[in-house]
């Protein structure tokens, strides 16, 4: 197995948002996590992952917005 599991203090340090927050997210099941036990632990290429699933272009957004509004 070559799976690097992080902390929730490495993956908040990761990604730059409170341990908390991370607790959060575990417990609403919005971020991959792995339980061994009572301990929570993150696969750190799943987590990259669902970042990206969760990153939004903004720019293109406000295109499509621009577009689907009607072009008259």
């Amino acid at each position: 197995m070559d799976k690097q599991l992080l902390t929730v203090k490495q993956v908040s340090e990761l990604i730059n948002i409170a341990p908390l927050t991370i607790y959060k997210l575990t417990y609403e099941r919005k971020i991959p996590f792995v339980k061994i036990g009572r301990i929570v632990r993150f696969d750190k290429d799943k987590i990259l992952s669902w970042l990206n699933s969760n990153s939004y272009d903004i720019i293109n957004n406000r295109k499509q917005a621009v577009n689907a509004g009607g072009g008259e």
